[in-house]
């Protein structure tokens, strides 16, 4: 399987009271994406997350050289894919499955997280459609 790598460093830092920046931890990573990736999402904490064309969900996780494979999704086209903003829990994304929005989990993307219904009706516009999601707490 080709591969594209991308070396980075990243550093973790403390702001303080009076705004000087501590650096805590200097670490060097690496980001592996498939080249048959469908999309591809930044996580929090550093992380990277990709779907390929078949459907198999990959993090590269910051401790690791090799992307993570949590799963796959059945089906999958890259044009269903709604990006989420994850507000508090784990990083989250959705799918919009026949007049049915799927949230899933990047760390656990073969069953839904939940289910609901995508009222196309609401939009004025015939080529309206859902281009993210933001969850709030």
């Amino acid at each position: 399987m080709e591969r594209n790598r991308s070396f980075l460093t990243a550093f973790e830092v403390h702001v303080s009271g009076d705004d000087t920046l501590d650096t805590q931890q200097v670490t060097e990573q690496v980001m592996t994406l498939n080249n048959d990736f469908a999309v591809t999402r930044t996580l929090r904490r550093g992380e990277n997350g990709f779907i390929d064309n078949v459907g198999r969900v990959f993090i590269n996780r910051r401790d690791s050289a090799d992307p993570e494979l949590t799963g796959s999704i059945e089906g999958f086209s890259k044009e269903q894919f709604i990006p989420v903003d994850s507000a508090g829990g784990g990083p989250t994304f959705a799918l919009n499955k026949g007049g049915k929005i799927e949230v899933r989990s990047w760390n656990a993307p073969e069953k839904p997280l939940t289910i609901f219904d995508y009222h196309s009706e609401a939009c004025k516009d015939s080529s309206c459609k859902v281009a993210s999601i933001s969850e709030i707490n």
